[in-house]
């Protein structure tokens, strides 16, 4: 999608970066499946070749943060079909758990923060 000074000035005013999260958050139309959308398109792919460049053709947009909502360039990678779907079908499930708290606290997988170290997080396994 190409952008003129004054799309991308309406763009980037429906992002909203937030001081507490590191994902973040848009404040325009969502789809059925609560992704963003900017004039038709989605808002992350759109972010991605704002700021990143352009998206090879038939690449997908991954989210590193899992949160299907965020459109931080930082959390976006283009990545091929197969190896989207790779991702996405091994991943496992994580709980958060408190560097200084053995007992499991429940997080949105959604929610990422700046100040969460990867050693923090540990797969469960789902029965």
């Amino acid at each position: 999608m190409k952008l003129t000074e004054d799309t991308k000035h309406a763009f980037l005013q429906l992002v909203v970066e937030k001081s507490s999260t590191a994902c973040w958050s848009w404040a325009g139309e969502h789809d059925a499946d609560f992704r963003p959308l900017f004039r038709g398109e989605k808002a992350y792919r759109v972010m991605y070749e704002l700021r990143v460049g352009d998206v090879p053709p038939d690449f997908h947009v991954h989210h590193k943060c899992e949160n299907s909502a965020c459109v931080n360039p930082r959390h976006l990678v283009a990545l091929w079909p197969e190896a989207h779907r790779a991702v996405q079908t091994k991943k496992p499930v994580f709980k958060h758990v408190a560097e200084n708290n053995r007992r499991y606290r429940r997080r949105p997988i959604a929610r990422c923060t700046s100040s969460m170290s990867i050693s923090a997080w540990v797969p469960v396994v789902l029965s």
